[in-house]
């Protein structure tokens, strides 16, 4: 009788080692790790351009990239002047620009004015694009211009082609509205942007004259002598909605 319980403890005891053994045999010797940190770099900016200077400021242009390369939306700008172009090995030694605004989604248009500046100088520009884990985009193209010197009429692209009757500021940028039907040689139904480097038509403006514009419940709200806005009848006054 207790050979027999022998018999069957070994018996059993052989059971747990087998099935110790496959355990261990069936764990994945090379587990799942862990995905890797985000390791593709924000594309460079290729198109950057300094426009409009004035004797304290130029203005910026150019088309945002991505997060991961030129896809996504980006978290952050290093924006850098110097008087002296500027390169990956003198990076470190250029000017900072604060107050430089979170990026918008690849492929959009932006523009920033770098103010501070000395009149009557010549300046070099360029800009790095960050994502939220600090990998750094490679630099830019170099854009330069020179500051006008003070007390001097500067011209805003072409102008119009008609007489301007009212100027007001609307989400950053300069509304003129008038007689005119051209802005910078661009269709502008009586009314148009500037953002700082070129003239914007806002739709098809407004069949007549505009006499005058301002910001309303955070609207831009034109009167004049108008029957239709857009494609909208709209009887001498009528809002913008962005």
């Amino acid at each position: 009788m207790l050979g027999r319980l022998n018999v069957a403890r070994l018996r059993v005891l052989t059971l747990v080692v087998v099935l110790l053994a496959i355990s261990g045999c069936s764990k994945d010797k090379n587990p799942t790790k862990p995905p890797a940190d985000d390791l593709i770099r924000p594309g460079a900016v290729a198109n950057l351009a300094a426009v409009s200077p004035t004797s304290s400021s130029i203005a910026l242009t150019w088309t945002a990239t991505g997060d991961d390369s030129l896809s996504g939306t980006a978290s952050q700008y290093d924006i850098r002047y110097s008087q002296s172009s500027i390169t990956d090995a003198n990076w470190d030694s250029a000017t900072p620009v604060t107050g430089v605004p979170n990026p918008k989604a690849a492929g959009s248009r932006e523009t920033f004015v770098v103010s501070g500046l000395s009149a009557s100088t010549p300046y070099y520009f360029a800009l790095k694009v960050g994502d939220e884990k600090a990998h750094w985009s490679a630099l830019s193209d170099v854009a330069s211009d020179s500051t006008t010197t003070h007390n001097v009429w500067l011209q805003l692209g072409s102008g119009t082609d008609g007489p301007v009757y009212a100027l007001t500021v609307y989400n950053g940028q300069l509304m003129a509205a008038g007689v005119f039907v051209t802005a910078g040689g661009v269709a502008a139904g009586h009314i148009a942007a500037w953002d700082g480097s070129s003239w914007l038509p806002l739709s098809s403006g407004t069949d007549y004259w505009i006499g005058a514009i301002t910001e309303y419940n955070g609207k831009l709200t034109a009167g004049g002598s108008f029957t239709s806005a857009g494609a909208v009848t709209a009887s001498n006054v009528a809002a913008w909605s962005d």
